[in-house]
Formats: C-alpha cells, sequence, structure tokens
C-alpha cells in the first residue's frame, strides 16, 4: 500500500489555526461562548494594553496572543456573512482596528455634546 505524503504545514499555518484554536478557547473560558460578540477587538485591546504596560492584563495571555499573531501575520474575526471566523492578513485587521476605534471616539464625543 501506498503511503499518501502530506505536506508539512508552514510555520505561518501551524500559528494560524493554534491563534483561532486558543482564540475559541479564550472566549469560552471567559465567556461561555464559542466566539463572544467583539472578541476580536477585546483580546487586541489586551494585547495594546499589556504592550503599553498595563499590568492589570493577562500577561501570559495577552504574550501568546502576539505571538501568534506575528507568527501567523494576521488575526481571525468574525465574519457575520459567512456566520464563522475569518482570517484577516494583520496589516488589514490593523487598519479596521483603527476605523473601529476612530468610529467608538467619534460615537462618543457625539454623546458627549448632546448629553
Amino acid at each position: 500500500m501506498a503511503k499518501i505524503k502530506s505536506k508539512k504545514p508552514s510555520e505561518s499555518e501551524v500559528a494560524k489555526h493554534a491563534l483561532l484554536r486558543v482564540m475559541r478557547d479564550w472566549s469560552e473560558d471567559a465567556y461561555q461562548a464559542g466566539w463572544q460578540d467583539g472578541l476580536e477587538v477585546t483580546i487586541w485591546g489586551m494585547i495594546l494594553k499589556w504592550e503599553g504596560g498595563d499590568t492589570g492584563v493577562h500577561a501570559l495571555d495577552a504574550a501568546m496572543f502576539r505571538y501568534l499573531s506575528t507568527k501567523a501575520k494576521g488575526w481571525w474575526v468574525w465574519d457575520e456573512a459567512a456566520g464563522h471566523p475569518a482570517f484577516l492578513p494583520l496589516k488589514t485587521w490593523k487598519a479596521m482596528y483603527s476605523e473601529l476605534l476612530k468610529a467608538l471616539k467619534e460615537a462618543q464625543a457625539q454623546n458627549d455634546t448632546t448629553a
């Protein structure tokens, strides 16, 4: 019987799938949900706080997510239309995150002026 050769996954492929698994596990542990709404934003914010020196975040978790996202060269986000997570290149995710923060700040400023 002939052996079927399988292609060895690249380091970035392994990191990509590991990142998805730990994001889902983190969601389950923290929220008892397979993918909590806004999970990708919450975890990314935790990474940024940790990198900024915030000692109130889960340092090991933040470091793990940063490591895996760097190795994977991307980040998982919830794709509402598809009904499952989708992988984005880091550059795309960072731009998306920046736009989201900008929109949130604008909404907050609008609320502050009407309150």
